[in-house]
């Protein structure tokens, strides 16, 4: 699970294997899409980006400015079927 400091709790994520935390001041890069070893996420944000390679997830970033300004996500702007 990847997730933002200071917005959740580990208690909060208490049921989770494995919790990647990514830092407050990127909090925007833990809206992310994983399947397998790949991960989607927003483009700009290097720390963020590190964390997620160092866990051995091979990553796809995508320019997200405009939608974040408007309060949207990678989730958001998702369907997910199965």
């Amino acid at each position: 699970m990847v997730a933002a400091m200071g917005h959740l709790k580990e208690d909060d994520l208490a049921f989770a294997e494995e919790v990647i935390w990514i830092p407050e001041e990127e909090g925007y890069a833990a809206n992310t899409i994983a399947y397998g070893d790949r991960i989607i996420m927003a483009d700009g944000y290097k720390k963020a980006r590190h964390l997620l390679m160092d866990a051995g997830f091979s990553i796809t970033s995508i320019e997200m400015n405009e939608f974040k300004e408007v309060d949207a996500s990678l989730t958001c702007l998702s369907v997910f079927i199965g």
